[in-house]
């Protein structure tokens, strides 16, 4: 069965109501969340403090469940980012695993967040963004060995030598197929007449045998530039 993808942009905000008796785990989700931004730069393990001499910049510390219920957590720093996980919800952490072996200028601000989404076959996705011949590059790495040792991370974006990208968002399906999708300003210098500051959308999908490098496809083009993606998977 193919997958189904749905995507919308042009969103500036959005309020969500919710009620929370039929939503009782929110209003733990919502303090769990204002722990993980405010997490010292200390963690521990097994009660016992582990030294972390990185500083964490808590504006887009990127948290999310594993399907057997173990909090896994991305830590961007000035020159790496770093993983580690709680099995008590947030209470401890493990000693954090750099993702990315070789120092970079790491690129963090709360509207282009770093992202961890966890397969259902256990591997760790991490999506992160650092200071290439572009700023705020984004870059893909993965866990097959529950968080010990992360893939070389590799770029998103073909064009990310020449072309802005931005505004990243990540998708696992079911069967662990991954989708990416991106704000991207290649069409900016190919095609004068679009004009400068609109964007074209991008996205990527990716099985987790396939090739390390992602093929980019387009979707559209005159995307505002400021304007996040919003995107979900279909039920079937």
């Amino acid at each position: 069965m193919t997958q189904k993808f749905i995507h919308a942009t042009h969103f500036f905000s959005a309020k969500l109501k919710i009620n929370q008796n039929n939503y009782p785990h929110l209003s733990f989700v919502t303090l769990l969340i204002s722990f993980l931004l405010l997490s010292s730069c200390q963690v521990t393990e097994n009660n016992k403090a582990i030294s972390f001499s990185a500083e964490i910049l808590h504006s887009t510390v990127s948290a999310s469940y594993a399907p057997d219920g173990r909090l896994w957590r991305l830590l961007p720093t000035e020159k790496a980012v770093y993983v580690d996980y709680s099995n008590n919800d947030g209470k401890t952490y493990s000693n954090p695993v750099k993702v990315n072996k070789q120092n970079q200028i790491i690129s963090t601000w709360p509207e282009n967040p770093p992202a961890i989404v966890i397969s259902n076959s256990g591997r760790i996705n991490v999506l992160y963004y650092a200071d290439e011949d572009q700023k705020s590059t984004s870059f893909f790495s993965y866990s097959d060995d529950n968080g010990q040792t992360f893939s070389t991370p590799v770029l998103v974006s073909d064009y990310a030598a020449s072309a802005m990208h931005y505004m990243d968002k990540m998708l696992i399906d079911k069967n662990d197929k991954l989708y990416l999708f991106w704000h991207d300003t290649r069409h900016e210098s190919d095609d004068k007449e679009l004009g400068v500051g609109v964007l074209s959308l991008y996205y990527s999908e990716k099985k987790p045998a396939d090739y390390p490098l992602f093929r980019n496809r387009f979707i559209r083009d005159g995307i505002c530039s400021c304007c996040p993606t919003a995107t979900t998977l279909s039920s079937d």
